[in-house]
């Protein structure tokens, strides 16, 4: 969704997997992409594509054992981090969360570290 969005040239702040089970790749311009997956689990971690200019993070949740492919979008400590990541989103200025966010989800405009593993959290070009 976030790739056709970019193609409308409608601006993406923040997209949000919650443990994809087939390997995917990030693409168009998203300003930020959390990965949550549950390595041992069903999930994958996502790729970065060629076109993608954001800051992507995968957040291995596997140390939370009561949170499973079936229940993560229950669980109330991933929902409380989610929404930490769209109210920063929503309150960040456009270029204000590319370059300050830090790579384990702290900075300005980044919201609260995550408590799970981050696996990728690497920055692409900023150019726009």
């Amino acid at each position: 969704m976030a790739a056709r969005l970019s193609q409308l040239g409608v601006p993406v702040k923040l997209a949000i997997g919650l443990d994809p089970t087939s390997r995917m790749t990030t693409t168009g311009h998203v300003d930020r992409y959390i990965n949550y997956y549950i390595a041992n689990g069903f999930g994958d971690p996502v790729d970065r594509g060629q076109s993608f200019s954001g800051v992507l993070q995968n957040v291995d949740l596997e140390h939370m054992s009561n949170v499973s492919h079936f229940n993560i979008d229950k669980n109330n400590v991933l929902q409380g981090m989610v929404i930490k990541d769209i109210l920063a989103a929503a309150s960040a200025a456009p270029t204000q969360a590319r370059s300050t966010c830090n790579l384990h989800g702290g900075g300005k405009g980044c919201g609260s570290p995550k408590p799970g593993a981050l696996t990728d959290g690497t920055v692409g070009s900023v150019g726009r």
